[in-house]
């Protein structure tokens, strides 16, 4: 497996730990085709996500066929055969995906804002998790279920707090001498302040302080009208890009 399949099978590995260490019926996780899919009937595609999958016909048809018999109709699928996927019967997602990684020791850029930047107390984990879920597209029963995740040692989640009103919060997976940045989110009303750039600095500070060697995370590729913060964000931070790859949905 080289580097980038390592990456790619950490966030997978990621998704499939957060299913699991948060108990909840919201997002479940399936094996199909060679992949790795999310499953959330209640959310949008973004957390109806296959990974990994084989490129094959018959591979992205099983996929497509365990959506449906989910009550999923609009999914995404990772997939580096355009034509595999024409012939599946899915098309280009609007906007791409890149991977970038973070090798312990790398300089952490400048981040500020004017902002609280602290793990959440008890009682603002559950509206930290909803700042996230909102933005994901997952249903409000994942939020939920994030004081029972959080208690796993391998998830952290950190918030930007303005006076008593948590405003932002992200989360980090962080196993086996690696870490994943996993989503990130502002409340419209504080966009703007810098308190995306601070959390990833913050996480990746914490990663550094918990042994990870890398740092991995994702996002959307920007398109024209929809400039992407969150990768210039995280560049500023020593991520660098380690791959870009297409993701498709049902046509």
């Amino acid at each position: 497996m080289d580097r980038t399949d390592r990456f790619a099978a950490l966030e997978r590995r990621a998704w499939t730990d957060l299913a699991a260490d948060s108990g909840t019926a919201a997002l479940t996780i399936a094996h199909v085709g060679g992949g790795t899919l999310l499953v959330c009937p209640a959310g949008t595609p973004h957390v109806n996500l296959a990974m990994g999958a084989r490129a094959a016909v018959e591979a992205v048809r099983a996929i497509t066929a365990h959506y449906r018999a989910a009550g999923v109709p609009r999914f995404l699928v990772e997939l580096g055969d355009a034509r595999v996927a024409a012939a599946a019967e899915l098309v280009k997602y609007r906007r791409g995906m890149v991977r970038l990684a973070r090798e312990r020791g790398a300089v952490l850029g400048a981040a500020p804002t004017d902002l609280a930047i602290a793990a959440p107390r008890d009682h603002e984990i559950v509206p930290a998790a909803r700042i996230l879920c909102a933005h994901l597209g997952a249903p409000p029963a994942l939020a939920d279920a994030y004081p029972q995740l959080v208690r796993s040692p391998h998830w952290h989640l950190r918030i930007a707090r303005e006076g008593d009103t948590v405003v932002a919060a992200a989360l980090l997976y962080a196993r086996d001498g690696a870490g994943y940045l996993m989503g990130a989110a502002t409340l419209p009303s504080h966009r703007g302040r810098g308190a995306q750039g601070a959390l990833i600095r913050a996480r990746l500070a914490l990663a550094d302080e918990l042994g990870a060697g890398v740092v991995v995370s994702n996002t959307g590729e920007a398109v024209p009208g929809e400039p992407q913060h969150s990768e210039h964000n995280m560049r500023r931070q020593g991520l660098v890009e380690v791959a870009r790859y297409d993701v498709y949905t049902p046509a």
